[in-house]
């Protein structure tokens, strides 16, 4: 009985242990795939600036008017992206209270 339930406990650990490591390889993944462009989406700017991300898109408005009124590039497709480092910058800046959005 005993025997049998140790048995069971180390199984699931492996298990556990086996789906820790794929999860850890899928958010590499992840990251990889985020990071790999020098422009972001309005959410990926929206989460980096503390911005909440809302349903109506306010969040897109007030990253647009961020966007023109200290100089970040923008692309002009739909939707539209930011460049990377510029938001990165801005990020900063409200951080250190420098900027208000």
């Amino acid at each position: 009985m005993q025997a049998e339930a140790i048995a069971a406990i180390e199984k699931l650990t492996s298990v556990l242990e086996s789906h820790q490591a794929a999860l850890q390889e899928y958010l590499a993944i992840e990251h990889a795939k985020r990071h790999q462009s020098d422009w972001m989406t309005p959410e990926e700017a929206a989460l980096e600036l503390g911005l909440t991300i809302t349903k109506s898109n306010y969040h897109r408005r007030r990253i647009n008017a961020a966007a023109e009124r200290f100089g970040i590039r923008m692309s002009n497709t739909r939707p539209r992206t930011y460049w990377r480092e510029d938001i990165h910058q801005l990020s900063r800046r409200l951080r250190d209270g420098k900027a208000i959005i």
